[in-house]
């Protein structure tokens, strides 16, 4: 459809989720639903693997692909499992006239839609893990990747609205057809979230930052180190969960501001907190796969850090405003244990206490068949650069809005 002139911006809702959680079935049923309402878009994608009856798309082959997107042919594309996927650029004219548009999308491309257009909405739809299994074994597609893999990627923080599909579907497409009409969300507010940082001067900040792609204390981006793993081409999309969140280790996970607090009492109260530790050092990080994506972690549980990171999940608690009932269900959509529900519940966060693993993040979900030899390269790389690592201070992070980059606001070093 297309109008004499645009009419103001659009709504891009973009439809992520783990595989098998029924994005395709909840969109074709908001595509029936909406038949005749000139006001909402459903574009085919176009992809570079055969459509099936589960997954309706225009067909390309990869040459004809990338020709189309150089071309400017794609509002959004990508590439996953060794297919290329695109939202036809068709697209733009629609938002242009203040359409809404709902689409299939990658995690990878949200950043960029929030850049581009400011009203995006991101809709999460997840499932119970033993019902994304059964799904996923029951369409088994060729292309699919392992099983695992698919189950183990989620979303961080970015989504909107989350949509529970594994109930009733009528309950689901009821819940995603409001997520359609309704306006978008009001900006997030600022978050902060206490965490270890190395010093900006230690080699390995200078390193890590590097493998990631970007330095937290300065906001520079950086280019990659030209070595493997760092070389691969879709390196930058493997490290843009990292990146976003800077080189660091989690002591107190992200928050939003409680009612009555602000940054600069947050600050005054982690440097107090600092003023009252000693440092101590961890002999022995090593790079390792942990679960789908690869970090730096003690060879041995360390009962300093474990100690550290209780006291700083206690200890800034006051200035942890409550979960939305979206972050909520967000926290919780992929937890099967129920004490870890309720440490949500209490605390904001799963991993804490003794279920908390030191570890500090150099990839995102990497696939299946990559993994070791991406821990293995990072090994190299690394070195002996980490080892021992000086645990000398807590950091304050901020992250402006949901789709920014964390930033150091302070490190509050412990006394020599």
């Amino acid at each position: 459809p297309t109008s004499a002139e645009p009419t103001g911006a659009g709504r891009f809702v973009l439809v992520v989720g783990p595989s098998g959680a029924g994005k395709d079935t909840l969109i074709d049923a908001a595509r029936t639903a909406l038949t005749g309402d000139p006001r909402v878009v459903f574009p085919r994608r176009v992809v570079t693997r055969p459509s099936s009856p589960a997954e309706d798309h225009h067909v390309a082959d990869e040459a004809g692909f990338l020709s189309r997107e150089a071309e400017g042919g794609f509002a959004l594309s990508w590439g996953a499992h060794g297919h290329r996927y695109g939202i036809p650029a068709a697209v733009l004219d629609d938002l242009a006239h203040g359409r809404t548009v709902v689409a299939n999308v990658s995690r990878t491309v949200i950043g960029e839609a929030r850049r581009r257009w400011p009203e995006t909405v991101v809709v999460e739809v997840t499932a119970p893990g033993h019902v994304l299994a059964a799904r996923i074994a029951a369409r088994a597609r060729p292309s699919d990747a392992a099983g695992k893999e698919r189950l183990a990627r989620r979303l961080d923080a970015t989504a909107d609205v989350v949509i529970d599909n594994g109930g009733a579907l009528a309950d689901a497409v009821a819940a995603f057809l409001v997520a359609i009409a309704a306006p978008a969300a009001a900006p997030a507010k600022p978050r902060h979230a206490v965490y270890f940082a190395p010093a900006v001067d230690a080699d390995l900040w200078r390193l890590a930052s590097r493998v990631i792609g970007r330095d937290a204390a300065t906001g520079e981006a950086l280019p990659f180190p030209d070595a493997a793993p760092c070389d691969a081409a879709d390196w930058s999309a493997l490290t843009d969960e990292p990146r976003r969140y800077g080189f660091h280790a989690t002591l107190k996970a992200p928050f939003e501001l409680a009612d009555g607090t602000d940054e600069d009492l947050l600050i005054e109260a982690a440097r107090a907190f600092a003023a009252g530790r000693r440092g101590f050092t961890v002999p022995d990080l090593s790079v390792r796969a942990v679960k789908s994506f690869v970090a730096l972690t003690p060879d041995v549980r360390n009962p300093d850090l474990d100690r550290l990171a209780a006291d700083c999940v206690v200890a800034f608690e006051p200035f942890r405003a409550p979960l939305s009932a979206t972050e909520r269900a967000r926290r919780v959509a992929s937890l099967g244990d129920p004490a870890h529900v309720a440490s949500v519940d209490r605390w904001g966060y799963p991993w804490v206490f003794e279920d908390f693993r030191f570890h500090m993040t150099l990839t995102g979900p990497v696939p299946d068949d990559r993994r070791d030899a991406v821990a293995a390269g990072l090994a190299a790389l690394f070195g002996d650069v980490a080892r021992p690592l000086a645990v000398d201070a807590i950091a304050v992070f901020r992250q402006d809005h949901r789709a920014a980059p964390f930033r150091i606001v302070a490190r509050l070093p412990f006394p020599a």
